[in-house]
């Protein structure tokens, strides 16, 4: 019998003492790593989780992919103990020196109703990290998963051989027989022109072409 992974016990960040805690820190805009070196500098421990993505691009090339911020405009930052001060508190006005850095953090409503840092626990870290790992930010894979269920879920409409209805172009509301559905989703297809058979290729399956609806008995 398989034993089950015990469930993760998670901190709460206000549990955790002030060397632990991790704070969200506001940059300028498309400054991120910018910032992240300036509190580097200071000390400070800085993560910046990225997301993988490929450029549009209007010529016909296929441009190189490229990493970018995920939280545009924010940097994780966690302070040493080094720059925690003796009220055990993180030297938190260290970072008004660092030019990229605006407006410092982002703040909640403690009980006493003042605006202060908040904060998050290594376990938010972990699982952002844990998450990057599992591809859940490479914006192509995941564009891939997509146009993969789409072309499968294309050639389970309309198998090859099935007869179909072209619903745009030159030859509109013509009945044709589907050889393929290609990888490009583009399509080859046999239709029956001037008493002859003609084979043609429709550019994009999903716009060209749509199954053959049957009539009701009756209609």
């Amino acid at each position: 019998m398989l034993r089950s992974e015990p469930a993760r016990v998670l901190k709460s960040p206000f549990r955790l003492s002030p060397d632990e805690r991790w704070y969200i820190v506001r940059t300028a805009p498309r400054a991120e790593r910018r910032a992240a070196d300036e509190l580097q500098q200071l000390g400070l421990r800085v993560y910046v989780p990225k997301r993988l993505f490929r450029p549009a691009s209007r010529r016909k090339t296929n441009p190189k992919p490229r990493r970018a911020p995920l939280l545009v405009g924010y940097v994780l930052v966690k302070f040493p103990p080094r720059l925690i001060d003796q009220r055990r508190q993180p030297l938190f006005g260290i970072i008004n020196r660092c030019r990229h850095v605006p407006g410092p953090y982002v703040t909640y409503l403690d009980g006493r109703g003042d605006q202060v840092p908040m904060p998050l626990s290594s376990d938010d870290i972990d699982r952002l990290r844990e998450r990057r790992q599992g591809n859940e930010f490479n914006e192509i894979k995941l564009a891939e998963s997509v146009r993969a269920e789409r072309l499968a879920k294309l050639r389970a409409a309309m198998k090859d051989g099935s007869r179909v209805l072209l619903v745009a172009g030159l030859y509109t509301g013509h009945i044709a027989t589907l050889a393929r559905i290609n990888d490009d989703f583009s399509a080859d297809i046999t239709i029956h022109l001037i008493g002859r058979d003609t084979k043609l290729h429709v550019d994009d399956a999903t716009l060209q072409i749509e199954p053959l609806v049957k009539s009701k008995k009756g209609a």
